[in-house]
């Protein structure tokens, strides 16, 4: 770019100088007029050509400028991408930190669980016991109840028995008394 400034600067300079020849030319003599035609036709020409080349340069000032900022653009972007790397890093350092975790946890539990289920058949080992005692227990009592029941049929029957004799002995008494009563009176 600065190659096509230096050249369109020598290129004004030059066309100075033409312009003071032509000048001193053409007040010399009117020979020179179709060459002074000539040389604004040219000139025309330079004018058009420098405009031209002009333009091309802002357009390579501003594609150049453009590709700055692209270039600044896409230095923020691996610089984000570098970000983003770093935080996914420590995302899947967490990540594993959770899952090291979870299994402790899990592991934890699982000890704990054990502990209540031995607990458990520990009390249940008590209860079995516990239980077959009881059933024992029971059993005696059934064992005495039903001797007790005996022993009160036995005691019923025996009153029964009293009770008869009694009446028995009642009767009989009645029947003395008569006895008596009757040979008191022959």
């Amino acid at each position: 770019m600065g190659k096509i400034s230096s050249e369109l600067e020598a290129a004004e300079m030059k066309k100075q100088t033409l312009r003071k020849t032509l000048e001193q030319i053409h007040s010399s003599s009117s020979s020179f007029l179709l060459f002074s035609l000539q040389w604004k036709d040219l000139e025309d020409h330079f004018d058009t050509a420098s405009r031209f080349l002009q333009e091309q340069v802002q357009r390579l000032e501003s594609k150049e400028k453009r590709f700055e900022e692209l270039e600044l653009r896409e230095k923020r972007v691996e610089e984000l991408s570098r970000g983003f790397e770093a935080k996914e890093e420590r995302l899947r350092e967490c990540s594993k930190e959770f899952e090291l975790k979870e299994a402790n946890l899990e592991e934890r539990v699982r000890e704990e669980w054990k502990e209540r289920i031995r607990e458990l058949e520990v009390k249940e080992d008590g209860l079995k016991e516990s239980w077959k005692e009881l059933e024992e227990l029971n059993q005696v009592f059934e064992l005495r109840e039903k001797k007790i029941e005996e022993r009160f049929r036995e005691l019923e029957l025996r009153e029964e028995s009293i009770e008869l004799r009694l009446k028995d002995i009642g009767l009989k008494e009645k029947r003395s008394e008569e006895i008596i009563l009757n040979e008191g009176e022959n």
